[in-house]
């Protein structure tokens, strides 16, 4: 992503001729980009899209968050659980948020890893829910990734319906957390110790009413032919 990054601002002149080191770098036109995701990628069948937007970001804040995020939570997950199961959980969230902004907010263009990271944050909260009676600084740790969680998400939609910039997307980074956060201790699962039962309870009701919500909107959603730009 940060290669990417990097690519647009010096290389590619996508960033209205800012460069690295300016305090207003912003990339507006990478919403337009061939891997950004797109409001009716389905109906033209660019199938790449619904992944591919991750790797965009439309400003440098923006990639500075997701990247702190990812460093923040993955790298523990990583040392618990190997790489392959966070980076599951990542492409997993990355997909959860295109697929929300298709059927919740179907009229908008994404780009960023929110999801991807927000989904981490989640299977962290899953994770720490799973093993809680061995996990250290159970009650700590769920305060701050809740709270990290809760912030971002009433100040996006803040920016979003009140502040100066609508092109914040709240509802990609719900559906990455919420995919976390059911697929998180199923992924997860698999150190040598007693599990939580009243967490796995609870994925399993979180999922069959998640999976029952997701399955009567997509019945319901339609094509809007208005184009917005959002970032995740």
């Amino acid at each position: 992503m940060l290669a990417v990054f990097i690519y647009y601002v010096e290389l590619d002149n996508q960033c209205a001729g800012e460069k690295l080191g300016s305090t207003q770098l912003r990339c507006p036109e990478v919403f337009d980009n061939v891997w950004a995701y797109h409001y009716d990628s389905a109906y033209k069948g660019e199938w790449w899209r619904f992944l591919t937007y991750m790797v965009l970001h439309a400003g440098a804040a923006h990639i500075t968050a997701n990247l702190f995020l990812q460093t923040f939570v993955g790298v523990p997950l990583e040392m618990a659980h190997g790489p392959w199961r966070p980076l599951l959980l990542y492409i997993l969230g990355v997909l959860a948020g295109s697929f929300a902004v298709s059927m919740f907010d179907e009229k908008v263009n994404l780009v960023g890893a929110s999801a991807g990271a927000y989904a981490l944050v989640g299977a962290h909260l899953a994770n720490l829910c799973h093993y809680w009676h061995v996990m250290p600084f159970a009650w700590p740790r769920f305060v701050l990734f809740s709270s990290i969680f809760a912030i971002d998400v009433i100040y996006s939609a803040y920016r979003k319906y009140a502040g100066p910039d609508d092109s914040i997307s709240y509802t990609s980074h719900i559906a990455g957390a919420l995919l976390g956060i059911a697929m998180g201790s199923y992924v997860l699962d698999e150190l040598p110790v007693a599990r939580n039962t009243c967490c796995q309870l609870f994925r399993a009701y979180f999922g069959i009413t998640v999976t029952g919500i997701v399955s009567s909107e997509s019945g319901d959603n339609e094509l809007y032919n208005e184009k917005y730009v959002i970032k995740a």
